[in-house]
């Protein structure tokens, strides 16, 4: 599968947030495989369709959330029927769960076996502590190359101030650009060789993408 070409039609199911397409083209300009990809929030699952399209048949993807309603938020998430449609994708493992327990994450480590994770995408429940939760227990499982992505970091203040405790800095400011910014080097002891900020226009929600060393 031509993979740049599937993501530029726009009936693909990124393509309703931007800010996803910009995100897996991203991706794809660094690792054009994802042998095993960790989601955490997956609500209606159209993300996780387009993480599948770079993950192989023996590849791996573990969906982790709960079933949530939440209009404050705007968070919906309807798991069952999430975990049904992808059922017969013996790539896909969908846990309904809450991400911050520990036994969840000893069901994630269980179902790896000796995996790495190449890409881990965060876009859970939007707290503070949540994020920095999501981002402590499961950003250890992905390997020295790999990438973690953390969604809503421009429009949601919660999950800003998360990032800048991850980092310790916040300079890529929402400017109102379109598009993949130059890579930004981490700081001196930082584990990340790259920091990333992706934004669109027409979705202005921000996404930062962290390449660990």
């Amino acid at each position: 599968m031509n993979i740049v070409a599937e993501l530029q039609k726009k009936d693909h199911a990124g393509w309703s947030n931007p800010e996803i397409h910009l995100l897996a083209m991203f991706i794809h300009g660094i690792m054009p495989t994802i042998n095993t990809a960790i989601e955490i929030g997956v609500q209606t699952g159209s993300s996780a369709d387009v993480w599948l399209r770079f993950i192989p048949e023996n590849g791996m993807y573990i969906g982790v959330d709960i079933n949530l309603h939440d209009p404050q938020q705007g968070l919906y998430a309807q798991m069952e029927e999430v975990k049904k449609r992808f059922e017969q994708d013996k790539r896909v493992n969908i846990l309904i769960a809450d991400s911050t327990k520990s036994e969840t994450l000893d069901s994630v480590i269980g179902i790896l076996g000796q995996r790495t994770v190449d890409f881990l995408f965060i876009d859970g429940y939007h707290s503070t502590e949540v994020a920095l939760s999501d981002y402590r227990m499961y950003s250890p499982l992905v390997r020295a190359g790999g990438i973690i992505a953390i969604h809503d970091v421009t429009t949601n203040l919660n999950v800003k101030q998360a990032i800048d405790e991850i980092l310790d800095i916040y300079y890529l400011n929402a400017d109102g650009s379109e598009g993949i910014l130059p890579p930004h080097p981490g700081k001196t002891g930082q584990p990340f060789s790259h920091v990333v900020r992706i934004d669109s226009k027409e979705r202005h929600c921000g996404i930062i993408a962290l390449v660990k060393e």
